[in-house]
């Protein structure tokens, strides 16, 4: 006898079902399932191998993506809930400074003809910020003061050396001297009282005990020269320089 042999039935119906086991196995969507079954073994296969890959290159960069995520909202979340403080000090140091303006040079009046008086002012005005005040003195640059090369004036001499007194010039003198007033003048020279500059020596002429006002504080210097009238003065211009020194105290 003949052996029989085996049929081998090909079913449509089966090889449409293992495509579409494939087709989903690749997580495509029902309208390519013709697509893939019109592909190659070797084609379907590669790119199987590349959805894979894929896949699992979408799924680890998702994974560290939520690690982050979470990471994050962990550390947003810490900052909110609690708190932490840093304080520092702010500090700046004022410095005890003073100052004194610089008024225009002083003309006496009206010119002296051999006798008479000729006066003139000039108001220094000091301001600092030293809590314990400020002190006003004035010297000259020589002995005698006011002077015209040879010739000069001669200081003005008080009764007791050194203490304002009302302005007295005798007949056959001619002398030069000053005053000084203001809120702040020294008590001695109230009352119109006058002293002699002594050189290079200063003489305290004003003062305050607290820092000044915010404008300064004025102090006014008073200069008079007399020649008496028996007394001829040599013509010429004669000068004084006189320096005013303010300080803290």
């Amino acid at each position: 006898m003949t052996p029989k042999k085996k049929l081998k039935i090909k079913s449509k119906n089966h090889k449409v079902k293992k495509n579409r086991n494939v087709g989903f196995s690749f997580g495509i969507f029902p309208q390519c399932k013709k697509y893939f079954s019109n592909l190659s073994k070797k084609r379907r296969s590669k790119l199987k191998l590349e959805i894979e890959i894929f896949s699992g290159v979408f799924f680890v960069f998702i994974f560290f993506l939520v690690i982050f995520l979470f990471s994050y909202w962990e550390s947003v979340g810490g900052l909110v809930a609690g708190e932490d403080t840093s304080a520092v000090n702010v500090s700046v140091t004022v410095v005890s400074a003073i100052s004194i303006d610089n008024p225009a040079d002083v003309v006496l009046a009206p010119n002296l003809e051999e006798t008479g008086t000729a006066n003139g002012n000039v108001t220094w005005n000091v301001k600092t910020n030293n809590l314990t005040g400020w002190s006003l003195d004035v010297k000259s640059g020589t002995a005698p003061a006011m002077k015209s090369g040879a010739n000069s004036f001669a200081d003005y001499t008080e009764t007791v050396s050194g203490v304002p007194e009302s302005w007295t010039v005798g007949a056959a003198d001619s002398e030069f001297g000053f005053n000084a007033a203001g809120s702040y003048s020294e008590a001695g020279f109230s009352e119109n009282k006058y002293l002699g500059f002594n050189g290079s020596n200063r003489i305290q002429i004003a003062h305050r005990n607290v820092p000044s006002e915010g404008s300064g504080d004025d102090t006014t210097v008073n200069f008079r020269v007399e020649s008496g009238a028996s007394h001829n003065q040599a013509t010429g211009i004669y000068e004084a320089a006189i320096t005013a020194t303010a300080s803290t105290i």
